[in-house]
């Protein structure tokens, strides 16, 4: 028996699906009574064309998290045990002062967001690998770069038989990506939310295809040696680039990726409201209109990118002018600095407020953009605005990666340099001396000789404010414990609050949850009886 005493009674029919759909169409009535909600549904059958696309886990979750926040005093939200996860009760969110809490409050995102951009400037200025003029040798990107861009035989019919060969292991990378990487191993054997559907797909194919063009570049290579006699165009890791060209434009993509993340989470965070005390007054502002919000973006974007890229092409600004020994790291500080910045990478994913599932509870548009995800109108290509953002992060990382490898096993005559008294690194700038990779022609003993002119020949190197002390590997490799700490943290908290139970659990605990829905029905008179 419902009571109706004080309160109005309401009754509206509300439609739960718009536009054409195949076989039922339901029609909810809700009677409303005070604090109860009754609802009842009517489904009425019409043939249609279009066929009903099934609900993914990313649908219903954010359905239940949206019902959550429109939290009404009458209302029990139940919530099973098992279904709470690092970032679903925001009911509750702002109302516990915890460690999460401080964790992933806007001031730490941006804090860390913006002082990383600081961070990755300060590592560029002060490597010594980012002024060497000696040829780039990095593995596996080296190769794969060798393969796709440079070391092409003159004769055309090999020219083709390598463009076949690396587009082979392009086609193999994405198929073996999707397929066995993506929906296999993270879908059903790991279990990642943050891999649903088609979630990450493109990240985990960028991955897979680098990977098979390194080992197509082998094959390639096995082919040229039983049937080429040029050994000259064998795949290796030398890049045919100075390290300094290849510093700057890593320079240039972890810029771009860090400007794009910051903006990123600056534009997320003033669109949601998980945190109504922080800046109420700038977000009406931001979410009044995207006009201002599209355009702001995209004047910050050019304009401070035009400036950055410029500085670090064209070195305009020398550090080492500037800094005149206030800052003077060693190799072990700029490893140091280098984990620094990668730990504060994973940082950035992990204050994500839906880490680590990341289940976009609200319409939050794409910086820059009018829409939540951008679709292509010619193929199948889709891209959230989560995996939008983290994809660019992922890159940033592996150019932040070696980076850590650089500094901890750094040492000058690799790179074309030397250390003096002063244990100052000098950069040799004579090509012809370089190319003989004879080591001991740029040795302190040596560049100490006179020239022609009566001077040393160090006048005509250049001289950075860097040191090199000569720590032992042992030392340098402590380096290492904050990223492996911090790696370490990521996948447990992946682990433990971003998998999808197993199948036989997810049936029960559906099977109890529709239970717990269900109102109880008032035994009739002749049940009694």
């Amino acid at each position: 028996m419902t009571e109706q005493s004080g309160s109005a009674r309401q009754q509206e029919v509300l439609p739960l699906f718009h536009g054409k759909r195949d076989g039922k169409s339901s029609y909810q009535t809700r009677v409303t009574v005070g604090c109860l909600s009754i609802s009842t549904h009517k489904n009425i059958t019409r043939l249609v064309n279009e066929q009903k696309k099934a609900s993914s886990w990313e649908e219903s979750e954010a359905k239940n998290r949206r019902r959550q926040s429109n939290y009404h005093p009458c209302q029990k939200t139940r919530i099973l045990e098992s279904d709470r996860t690092f970032g679903d009760d925001r009911e509750s969110y702002s109302e516990r002062k915890d460690f999460r809490y401080f964790f992933q409050h806007p001031y730490a995102r941006l804090f860390i967001s913006y002082f990383i951009i600081f961070f990755n400037f300060l590592l560029f200025a002060e490597d010594p690998v980012s002024h060497s003029r000696t040829e780039s040798d990095i593995s596996i990107v080296g190769n794969v770069f060798s393969f796709v861009l440079t070391k092409y035989p003159p004769q055309w019919t090999w020219s083709a038989v390598k463009v076949f060969m690396w587009m082979l292991a392009i086609l193999f990378g994405m198929i073996f990506g999707k397929t066995i990487i993506h929906s296999f191993l993270f879908g059903r054997v790991l279990r990642l939310k943050m891999f649903r559907d088609e979630q990450g797909s493109w990240m985990t194919m960028f991955l897979t295809v680098v990977i098979s063009l390194y080992l197509f570049s082998h094959i390639y290579n096995m082919i040229l040696y039983f049937f080429y006699s040029d050994t000259n165009y064998i795949i290796n890791s030398r890049m045919s680039v100075t390290n300094s060209s290849v510093m700057k434009a890593a320079a240039c993509g972890t810029w771009l990726g860090d400007l794009v993340t910051a903006l990123m989470v600056t534009d997320v965070m003033l669109q949601d409201n998980i945190y109504p005390e922080w800046a109420p007054r700038l977000r009406n502002i931001w979410r009044r209109s995207n006009t201002g919000r599209i355009f702001l973006f995209w004047a910050v974007s050019i304009i401070a990118t035009a400036v950055v890229l410029t500085l670090i092409i064209s070195d305009w600004i020398s550090w080492d002018k500037l800094n005149q020994d206030f800052v003077a790291t060693t190799e072990l500080s700029r490893a140091f600095l280098a984990a620094f910045i990668l730990v504060m990478d994973l940082l950035i994913v992990m204050q994500d407020w839906d880490f680590p599932h990341f289940t976009s509870t609200l319409h939050v548009n794409l910086p820059g953009f009018r829409v939540a995800t951008l679709y292509c109108k010619f193929a199948d290509f889709t891209f959230s605005g989560k995996w939008f953002n983290y994809g660019i992060i992922f890159c940033v990382m592996t150019c932040d990666l070696n980076m850590l490898k650089n500094q901890i096993f750094y040492h000058p005559s690799v790179y074309g340099q030397y250390t003096g008294p002063d244990d100052k690194i000098r950069t040799v700038n004579d090509k012809k001396i370089l190319k003989t990779r004879n080591h001991t022609l740029w040795s302190w003993e040596t560049r100490n000789t006179l020239d022609e002119t009566g001077k040393p020949l160090y006048y005509q190197d250049m001289v950075m404010n860097s040191r090199y002390v000569g720590y032992p590997l042992s030392v340098k490799w402590m380096a290492f414990i904050p990223s492996v700490i911090g790696m370490i943290l990521f996948v447990v908290v992946v682990s433990m609050y971003g998998r999808f139970p197993p199948l036989l659990q997810l049936d029960h605990m559906n099977k109890r949850q529709d239970m717990g829905n269900r109102t109880p029905r008032r035994a009739s008179a002749t049940e009694i009886m």
